[in-house]
């Protein structure tokens, strides 16, 4: 008998766990599943301490003759030995699979706790912004506080994945395909969380961004010269615009989620269909050529790029769609095709307001005091955030994104 099923043997005698026997011993968990498996031995003072809490001798434990005195197991014959040695063996790595979901289940509800928190802090933050923008009329500190929380939940997020996925790479033993729906329910829970903290930057930005200029006309005069000076005063764009903006911020919030989510769609665990990935990317970046064209106001040669983006996507549907394997693989290229051409109506709805914040970042560069003062009239903010059409092209996109996922599932049970 080898000195691992010894361990295992008196550990399960006297009643302890593995936690219990390493807290003991100050070591780890795994350190005492590795004992147990032999793939590593304890050293002279861990021996020594597990000789007084198993009240054994050292004989005992090193010596093999001893043992199978001990046990009157010297008669069994070699086959049997290997069952047993199998069967044991199983038993240890039934137990380790045990402990390691019930680690595993820990480990991610912690996270969904962090993640949550983290979703709270940008809320808040969002909120703290709202109430100095419009109570005490100091928007940017507002959207200052407001970024601190941000950066505080992100900071908290992206560490409690790290930290997360890196237990569920703590046994190495399991199936790969097991440890992969563990990790795609940790990458779910952090997917969700960033998109709604990307919405929370979406809704804060005009508190920054956009201000209602009112200009007040003071008479002046030097020496036997009248004038009138005009002073402007800067005021946070009001309530009522803010609000009709709410919308179309949200439907630029999703458009930046859907390239995100098709990035890491392998990781979510969500079913993928052959050529999926690849056709998708292709035509996202199709999409974004000919959004980022109609941004920057082409002219006539831009016109043409956009007619190839679009002949490059029609191709690209038909070509992939026909390589499939069978008729459900080619059903759902068609309609993930489809859904891609039909969201392009509301990106183009956006490319007012892309031109907006390029305006805004390009101003900043060039004289800086957007980013001081953020002068922008409210006059142009509104002008690409209408409310009703904003809501309009919401639904729509609700719709078709809500309208392919039923398709796609459709399809998915006839296979």
């Amino acid at each position: 008998m080898t000195l691992g099923e010894k361990i295992y043997l008196l550990r399960k005698e006297r009643g302890f766990s593995q936690e219990q026997l390493a807290s003991q011993i100050t070591v780890s968990r795994q350190a005492i599943s590795k004992w147990e498996l032999n793939e590593s031995v304890p050293d002279v003072d861990n021996i020594v301490q597990l000789c007084k809490i198993f009240s054994v001798s050292t004989d005992y434990l090193l010596t093999d003759d001893y043992a199978q005195n001990e046990l009157s197991t010297a008669n069994e014959a070699d086959n049997e030995s290997v069952v047993t040695e199998n069967a044991f063996t199983a038993s240890i790595k039934s137990e380790r699979k045990t402990q390691y979901e019930h680690h595993m289940d820990s480990a991610i509800h912690r996270f969904r706790g962090m993640a949550a928190l983290a979703v709270l802090s940008a809320v808040v933050g969002h909120i703290i912004a709202l109430m100095l923008s419009y109570i005490f009329n100091m928007p940017p500190m507002g959207f200052g506080f407001y970024m601190i929380f941000l950066v505080g939940g992100s900071t908290l997020i992206v560490a409690m994945l790290v930290r997360t996925l890196h237990c569920t790479k703590a046994e190495v033993h399991f199936d790969s395909e097991y440890i992969g729906i563990m990790q795609s329910r940790v990458w779910r829970v952090f997917f969700g969380a960033v998109s709604i903290m990307l919405l929370t930057f979406f809704l804060a930005f005009p508190l920054f961004a956009v201000r209602q200029v009112t200009l007040h006309y003071v008479p002046d005069s030097v020496g036997d010269v009248s004038f009138t000076r005009i002073i402007p005063e800067l005021n946070v764009v009001e309530w009522v615009h803010y609000t009709q903006s709410v919308p179309t911020l949200i439907l630029a919030a999703c458009v930046l989620v859907l390239p995100l989510y098709l990035i890491v769609r392998k990781k979510l665990g969500f079913f993928s269909v052959e050529y999926g990935r690849t056709l998708g990317l292709i035509q996202t970046l199709l999409i974004c050529s000919a959004f980022i064209l109609a941004v920057i106001e082409v002219n006539s040669y831009g016109q043409i790029m956009l007619l190839i983006c679009l002949a490059v996507f029609i191709f690209t549907s038909v070509y992939y769609s026909a390589r499939a394997r069978d008729r459900t693989n080619r059903g759902i290229l068609l309609s993930m095709s489809l859904r891609n051409l039909l969201l392009t109506y509301p990106l183009l709805f956006l490319v007012p307001l892309a031109q907006f914040v390029v305006d805004f970042i390009w101003d900043s560069i060039r004289f800086s005091y957007p980013l001081q003062y953020g002068v922008i009239e409210e006059f142009d903010f509104m002008r690409v955030t209408t409310g009703q059409v904003g809501v309009f092209h919401l639904i729509y996109t609700a719709l078709i994104l809500s309208g392919y996922f039923i398709i796609k599932n459709r399809i998915v049970r006839r296979m």
